[in-house]
């Protein structure tokens, strides 16, 4: 065997172990991608059993919140919002405009701007029974409920951005897990209807009405129609 040939065989040996290396990093790209669709699929979860009531600072909604708060972090570390460019330019420009807008109704104005502002005579009086008429106030008349809402609303547009990062099979994947969780919602509502309301999850009591997990049968009936397609 001569010397160059025996050469070419221990180069050989000595390459064997980069191309297994890349193997592990294969197998990240892969998670990573799995990690899309696992943080999708948690939030629909989460949304679909713990969102159907009164939008208040309830257990429910608190855990709500705090799932929405690390789905979102998630998505800006994973993401950098880089997604939002694949879509055309008005609408990358309206879909962080959904959580901007009740953002901006929590910023504090001064007192000559939001007492301009139409329809604000009842609220003028009423801050002048304690005195704070001239202060900076809000826009929004319930910055509780807004800030709700905002949180909300920065979760819609998170969970958006992750929908844009699934591939084809990631998606029908989700679509099979909401079907999922539209089946226990309607099994749920006809065990209400022949059961006279139960279980009953909330202090409203409406009798045999088909809500499943949700406060308002209007709800359901809307589930219900999107399950359809």
């Amino acid at each position: 065997m001569s010397r160059s040939h025996r050469h070419g065989r221990k180069r050989g040996r000595r390459a064997a172990p980069l191309s297994g290396a890349r193997i592990p990093f294969a197998r990240q790209i892969r998670f990573s991608g799995q990690g899309d669709f696992l943080i999708a699929a948690t939030y629909v979860v989460v949304a679909s059993l713990l969102g159907g009531g009164a939008a208040s600072w309830g257990l429910a909604y608190i855990a709500l919140v705090l799932t929405t708060i690390v789905m979102a972090g998630l998505f800006a570390w994973r993401d950098g919002l880089v997604s939002f460019t694949r879509l055309p330019l008005p609408a990358a420009i309206a879909l962080p405009g959904i959580a901007i807008v009740p953002l901006l109704q929590l910023i504090p104005m001064p007192p000559a701007l939001w007492q301009a502002l139409p329809g604000q005579e009842l609220r003028i009086g009423t801050l002048s029974l304690v005195g704070l008429q001239d202060t900076w106030q809000p826009l929004s008349l319930e910055p509780v409920a807004t800030s709700l809402i905002a949180l909300l609303a920065i979760g819609f547009v998170a969970f958006t951005g992750v929908l844009l990062r699934l591939n084809r099979a990631q998606f029908r994947r989700l679509l099979a897990v909401a079907s999922i969780m539209d089946v226990i919602q309607i099994a749920i509502g006809l065990l209400q209807v022949v059961s006279s309301g139960q279980p009953q999850f909330y202090s409203l009591r409406q009798g045999a009405t088909m809500l499943g997990l949700f406060a308002n049968k209007n709800h359901l009936a809307i589930v219900i129609a999107c399950s359809i397609a």
